[in-house]
């Protein structure tokens, strides 16, 4: 099994939340990464992100993913 997340920028890991949160919502979103950790013992990745609605633009609360 590879490791996860080992060579992989922050842009593509957003880039890669993004389209799964289409695919889930069928909503187009944008993803911020704040903090990323990850545990070899346990190959678990903990992320910490923040992801909203492209088209609630005029309302911050509208597109709350």
């Amino acid at each position: 099994m590879s490791a996860p997340l080992k060579n992989v920028s922050t842009e593509e890991l957003e880039k890669a939340l993004a389209a799964a949160l289409l695919a889930v919502s069928g909503r187009l979103v944008s993803v911020s990464v704040e903090a990323l950790a990850f545990d070899e013992r346990t190959s678990r990745a903990d992320i910490k992100l923040s992801a909203w609605d492209k088209a609630a633009i005029d309302d911050p609360f509208a597109g709350v993913v």
